[in-house]
């Protein structure tokens, strides 16, 4: 890591919290609540259900999870039984830590103020911290839910362009030009083999 993307890193999460795996148990807990008790205790965590939204594509689960002792918590979207996005609240710091990874090297990559686009936006809490940073944001999310969701329960910055659809359809016909594109997608814990094939970075470059 250069000494830039180190400052960088600084300054967008001066603590960045990673997710523990009891915390990541407890979140794959929280798809069972639909339909059982409004909250589940796992070890030091407790998962209390927020909100359930179903489309064509997948069901989205939104969970706060509370660590005992501590305050604070911190708000997830589950898909596919995957924490793919969390949002904290009252807790210093990313509790992604990837994802303060992520938006310190969009800046040190991208000119101030240029465009990215982001393949996969889930909760929308990368897209939405680019955006704040004065980054003219894209994002593509193939689940016709994730932008409700987004707005609804995970502070979703107004200036991020959503768009519904497949992310590399989106990428060969888009005919806009990008300072940086941030592949964000998973199906399951692997991103999508069409997303990391040799026609894809072609029509991405």
């Amino acid at each position: 890591v250069s000494a830039a993307s180190a400052h960088a890193l600084r300054n967008w999460s001066a603590v960045a919290l990673v997710l523990p795996g009891a915390l990541g148990a407890a979140a794959l807990g929280a798809a069972a609540l639909v339909g059982a008790p409004e909250s589940i205790a796992v070890g030091q965590y407790r998962v209390a259900h927020v909100a359930t939204e179903r489309s064509p594509h997948a069901t989205v689960v939104v969970a706060r999870v509370t660590q005992q002792g501590r305050p604070g918590s911190v708000r997830v979207y589950l898909e596919e039984n995957q924490v793919q996005s969390a949002l904290g609240e009252g807790v210093p710091g990313r509790p992604l830590a990837y994802a303060a990874i992520v938006e310190a090297t969009v800046v040190v990559a991208a000119p101030q103020g240029g465009r990215v686009l982001v393949l996969g936006l889930a909760g929308g809490t990368i897209a939405s911290d680019i955006a704040r940073a004065g980054y003219a944001v894209t994002a593509v999310d193939v689940n016709p839910a994730a932008a409700g969701v987004a707005a609804r329960w995970f502070d979703l910055a107004p200036a991020v362009d959503v768009r519904v659809g497949d992310a590399r359809r989106f990428v060969e016909r888009c005919a806009s030009a990008y300072d940086a594109i941030v592949v964000d997608v998973f199906s399951g814990l692997e991103i999508p083999e069409h997303l990391v094939t040799r026609e894809a970075f072609a029509a991405a470059a």
